[in-house]
């Protein structure tokens, strides 16, 4: 191999190298949001619950929630008529402890997942209204977030979501 195809070869290596480090520079950057699976062995249709998750966010900026959502296949909402889920989204302090509880239990302070601010970690709340709920393989949570003035949205698969039901109780 001649010494031009030798450093031609060396270039395109390097390029390649430097684009998959800047796409993957990019992409730790802009960050995504971990969230805890919650798995509930009995829970009873008819009841109301509070969920507490915890949620991380990865990126090294802070992320703003502008919306979280229940979904189901082709992101369609979930619905209290169609799935027995009715639900609100709050945001609560990182330190809150994580669970599912009881309608009678005091889980203190929330704030509106509106504008909710995570930089690290932080709690997720949601405050359920059950009727009949099934497993459905396609729940997910979808968010809708802010980092640095641009808005995203992704589609987040989570067990706890899919396998969260009523049935057998």
């Amino acid at each position: 191999m001649g010494k031009s195809t030798a450093l031609f070869a060396s270039v395109l290596i390097l390029s390649l190298t430097a684009c998959s480090d800047s796409e993957q520079d990019a992409q730790e950057e802009s960050g995504e949001f971990l969230l805890d699976n919650i798995y509930v062995d009995s829970i009873e249709a008819d009841t109301t619950y509070s969920m507490i998750h915890e949620i991380e966010w990865t990126g090294e900026n802070p992320a703003t929630i502008n919306s979280f959502d229940l979904v189901k296949e082709q992101g369609e909402p979930v619905s209290f008529e169609e799935d027995g889920i009715a639900y609100e989204a709050h945001g609560a302090d990182p330190l809150k402890q994580v669970g599912v509880y009881g309608e009678g239990h005091e889980i203190g302070a929330v704030e509106d997942v509106n504008g909710y601010e995570v930089d690290g970690s932080g709690r997720i709340v949601l405050k359920l209204r059950l009727g009949e709920v099934s497993e459905d393989p396609h729940r997910a949570a979808k968010i809708n977030y802010t980092v640095n003035g641009e808005e995203h949205e992704a589609v987040y698969e989570w067990d706890g979501y899919k396998k969260f039901s009523t049935e057998g109780n």
